[in-house]
């Protein structure tokens, strides 16, 4: 909890990455914490000579570098099952995960054969943290926590 008291204390929220990227890359704020790809976006939008931040992955299966897994799934009760099925399909097609790797989402696909954005580090070099979600349990205890130190 004091740990928590610290960061209420000496943090600043923000209401979204793009607001955290940008206090970082003006100077207000040493640091954020963010999704890279807001920091990709941001260096598209101004030049890489308005950038003046830089992301910082933590390596070596560290805890502070995370993967987060994107899925989508079509529900029973749908009013339109097969165009909504359809679009799940679509999402997993090479045409759609070449938008992903390559557009302005500055995302790693998941199908195989498919490359990054060439700007983007390799996974493999970033080692993210190797969690399994089964094991972490639900985040009932965490967002108590969080309440209670006032952060949200």
């Amino acid at each position: 909890m004091s740990w928590l008291a610290g960061l209420k204390r000496n943090g600043q929220l923000y209401q979204s990455d793009e607001s955290v990227v940008a206090a970082v890359n003006r100077g207000d704020v040493a640091t954020g914490v963010i999704n890279h790809y807001y920091w990709f976006r941001l260096r598209q939008e101004l030049g890489k000579g308005a950038i003046h931040s830089a992301l910082y992955f933590f390596a070596n299966h560290n805890v502070g570098s995370l993967e987060n897994i994107s899925g989508a799934g079509v529900l029973a009760t749908s009013k339109h099952p097969k165009e909504a099925q359809e679009f799940v399909r679509f999402l997993a097609s090479p045409t759609a995960q070449e938008i992903l790797a390559r557009d302005y989402d500055y995302e790693y696909p998941t199908r195989p054969g498919i490359r990054p954005n060439p700007q983007l580090p390799a996974l493999a070099t970033i080692a993210p943290a190797i969690l399994n979600p089964n094991a972490l349990g639900n985040d009932q205890q965490a967002a108590q926590l969080i309440q209670e130190s006032g952060l949200v």
